[in-house]
């Protein structure tokens, strides 16, 4: 017997894993839900680890969500507005998935924490169309690589950690 699920969107946190004891664990652990109903009633709650990787210079987030990959590389907030993510990438085997991060610092001590979002890539350029009308006529550029990070604390784009 099996069971399939849809998943469509999700929210969640990943926050600087303290208990780090080798260069093997993750860097940041959390957790991801996703609403299993309309009502969004269900859901279903996923562990999520991030690593720290680098492909060809380029240093980027491995995370596993549940046992499913992702990646979240920095984005440049030149030119964007300021509510613009400052992560983005993808999730799912086949990468059919979008995923956004965006840093924070939590309410209560000031500790900062990563909220990350999953979107389905259809949804998310629909919106994206909603939000500017000429964009309809326009062809959408490809995703933006970032820059490789220059910072040696094993934390790309996290100074504040």
């Amino acid at each position: 017997m099996s069971i399939a699920l849809i998943l469509k969107a999700g929210e969640g946190s990943i926050f600087p894993n303290h208990a780090k004891t080798s260069d093997k664990d993750p860097l940041f652990l959390g957790w991801m839900e996703f609403p299993l109903d309309e009502q969004k009633k269900n859901s279903l709650r996923l562990d999520v680890a991030v690593w720290r990787k680098n492909n060809s210079g380029k240093d980027f987030y491995s995370l596993s969500i549940g046992g499913i990959p992702a990646t979240l590389f920095k984005e440049e907030k030149q030119d964007r507005p300021e509510s613009s993510p400052d992560y983005a990438g993808s999730f799912g085997f086949g990468r059919e998935m979008r995923i956004a991060g965006w840093r924070k610092k939590t309410k209560e001590g000031d500790n900062p924490y990563i909220s990350i979002s999953v979107v389905e890539k259809k949804a998310a350029a629909n919106s994206e169309r909603a939000q500017t009308p000429a964009a309809a006529q326009e062809q959408k550029a490809p995703p933006r690589q970032p820059a490789p990070s220059q910072e040696a604390a094993g934390h790309p784009g996290f100074d504040f950690i």
